[in-house]
Formats: structure tokens, C-alpha cells, sequence
């Protein structure tokens, strides 16, 4: 996985348009800014990160269920560190999106091959990831979405 400046998925770019149509006086939107019912076809593909102190771990705050369903598994409510304890070099990829977007408060891209389904042939993906803000203005929240650009199931 790495950042990635351009992105095929039509979806990513339209989350990321109704993001930056929630911006209010130059700053990024808050949680309560983005209504699920204005994005419904997105919410399938949709993730919710909690940012833990500065960006010292995320959580999984929600997951939406293509998501759960593709990954054949639920991280919901899940630290990032507890997760890929055992896998540094996993845990490295599986934050970049989120430490960039939480770093300089833009919407992110990333792009790659599914590292966590190593059983699997291929399956190439795209993620934005769009900061959300609090009362305080600091990053309390990452948006993102998820677009699955080609898919292979185990052998």
C-alpha cells in the first residue's frame, strides 16, 4: 500500500467532494456535519477511525458491511495496535492513510494489493481517508471509504 495522488474510483472522489462541501469558515467538518442519509450509496464501503490521543493508535469505530463481508472479518471496536501487534510492518501500511490525513488535515489517498489477505491471489483496492474535526478543531475522527478494483477470493 502507499499514498497515491490520483485514484480510478469515481466513489472515493465523490466522498471526498461532499467532504469538502461540509468545510464551514476554511475548516474541515465535523462528525455531526456528515449525515449518513446524504451518502447512502457510499455507507457499504464506509469506515469510521477514532484518532487515539495525538494519532499515538487509531480504532475502528464502525465498519460498513462490504467491508466486513470482503475482509471476512468485523474490526469494529478494535485498536489498531492490538490488531496487527504481531505484524509492525502491517501496522505501519494500515495507518498511513490515516497518520497523513490526521497529519495534514487533507484528504488522503491510498492505493494497493490487500497485505491482509495474504491467502488470496490479488485483490487491489483504493481508500480515501477524510479528517473529521472537534469543537476544539483538532482531528478526532477519519472518514473513509473503500473501493475494491479487482477481487479474487482464496483459491
Amino acid at each position: 500500500m502507499a499514498l497515491a495522488t490520483e485514484v480510478a474510483s469515481p466513489s472515493l472522489r465523490m466522498l471526498e467532494s461532499y467532504w469538502r462541501s461540509k468545510f464551514q469558515d476554511g475548516s474541515i467538518p465535523r462528525r455531526e456535519d456528515v449525515d449518513p442519509a446524504e451518502i447512502v450509496r457510499h455507507l457499504p464501503n464506509i469506515f469510521i477511525v477514532d484518532v487515539i490521543g495525538n494519532g499515538e493508535d487509531f480504532r475502528y469505530r464502525l465498519i460498513g458491511t462490504n467491508i466486513v463481508v470482503n475482509n471476512e472479518r468485523d474490526l469494529t471496536g478494535r485498536y489498531f495496535s492490538d490488531f496487527y501487534r504481531d505484524d509492525p510492518e502491517g501496522l505501519t501500511l494500515v495507518r498511513l492513510g490515516c497518520d497523513t490525513a490526521l497529519k495534514t488535515r487533507e484528504a488522503t489517498y491510498t492505493s494497493g494489493q490487500a497485505f491482509w489477505l495474504s491467502e488470496w491471489g490479488f485483490k487491489q483496492f483504493e481508500c480515501v481517508y477524510l479528517p473529521l474535526r472537534f469543537e476544539d478543531h483538532s482531528v478526532g475522527m477519519i472518514l473513509g471509504e473503500i473501493a475494491y478494483l479487482d477481487f479474487a477470493g482464496p483459491d
